[in-house]
């Protein structure tokens, strides 16, 4: 029982240093970088790194816009100030999602992979 107990708490110790260093980097949306800095960035990461990032950023205008779709209702019922500023931070949070997501787009196209389901216009 015991030789169980070694083999089982070697084992977990071999596991465990065999993933450290092994940590990935979570893509994550970047509106901060410039988009010359974003396009050298991207030159360098293959199709799978360009697609999940093209999706994120897909994802992140597509939530954009529905919550405009939603502004905007009250915008129309005469409450100006509030919902005018609301309006016009999500359209930057639109405009600078869509550049940046065009960056991994053209990317991929230069490389002809697969962009079904990236398009923001589906």
């Amino acid at each position: 029982m015991r030789s169980i107990s070694i083999f089982c708490i070697i084992s977990l110790s071999l596991v465990l240093l065999s993933c450290v260093g092994c940590e990935q980097k979570a893509a994550t949306v970047d509106l901060v970088s410039s988009i010359e800095s974003l396009k050298a960035e991207a030159a360098k990461m293959d199709v799978d790194e360009l697609r999940e990032l093209a999706l994120i950023y897909r994802q992140g205008i597509l939530d954009n816009r529905e919550k405009l779709i939603d502004a905007i209702p009250s915008f129309k019922e005469g409450a100006e100030d509030p919902f005018e500023s609301e309006i016009n931070e999500i359209m930057l949070s639109i405009k600078g999602l869509t550049e940046r997501h065009k960056i991994y787009y053209d990317r991929l196209v230069s490389l002809k992979a697969d962009v079904s389901g990236l398009s923001v216009n589906d």
